[in-house]
């Protein structure tokens, strides 16, 4: 994880807000391994606040699923925001065909740190 996320909020604020929040408003598909949680997508409407791979299963292709999955049972189009300090991350999404439409110098986020906004879609990214 980077740094600047580990002083935001304590693990249970984070634990919280997944269970009370994003779990609560979103639809969420999971991959499973030995009966263990090893890759979940938060969805809501055209958002994905969460995707997550437990770091043993990144490039294992469950991140992938999941995107695949959502992106031809979602609505047609999905957005995300991405740290762009997060290269990993961006070249997992770039990969997968999601382009980045919107740069942004940190200021609108919690983080105060520079991020961009994905977006996938049917229609080739038509702008909103």
């Amino acid at each position: 994880m980077l740094r600047f996320l580990l002083d935001l909020h304590t693990a249970e604020d984070d634990r919280r807000f997944t269970e009370d929040v994003i779990l609560e408003q979103s639809d969420v598909s999971v991959i499973k391994a030995k009966g263990i949680v090893v890759s979940f997508l938060a969805r809501h409407e055209i958002q994905v606040p969460l995707l997550h791979t437990h770091p043993r299963w990144i490039g294992r292709g469950a991140g992938g699923q999941l995107l695949n999955h959502a992106e031809t049972h979602g609505p047609g189009t999905l957005e995300l925001w991405c740290f762009r300090a997060k290269v990993g991350a961006r070249r997992f999404y770039e990969r997968h065909g999601i382009a980045a439409v919107e740069l942004t110098d940190g200021a609108r986020n919690e983080a105060m740190t520079p991020d961009l906004r994905y977006r996938w879609g049917r229609s080739r990214f038509a702008e909103t």
